[in-house]
């Protein structure tokens, strides 16, 4: 294999793998921002249907937390390694 088709092969790895970690980072960033703007949408619906201001607060950190705890980057690699690992 000459020297050039394998820095093609190197160069195409590099980059592809550095393109799909930007891309799933903005996708993470992405989706975290949306289960946060939901959040603020279902505590203000709560408060328009009269249900008292702590408890709606309280209803919606519920709501949001698992989605967000499962968005942090630090989680999607250790889900990603326990993939990779099984």
């Amino acid at each position: 294999m000459k020297a050039r088709a394998i820095g093609s092969i190197v160069w195409t790895a590099t980059s592809g793998g550095t393109k799909l970690i930007a891309k799933l980072f903005m996708a993470a960033r992405r989706a975290r921002g949306e289960v946060k703007k939901s959040a603020r949408t279902f505590y203000k619906t709560m408060l328009e249907y009269g249900i008292p201001e702590d408890a709606a607060k309280n209803i919606t950190i519920a709501y949001a937390e698992p989605g967000l705890e499962i968005l942090k980057i630090r989680n999607l690699i250790k889900m990603a390694n326990e993939m990779s690992d099984a």
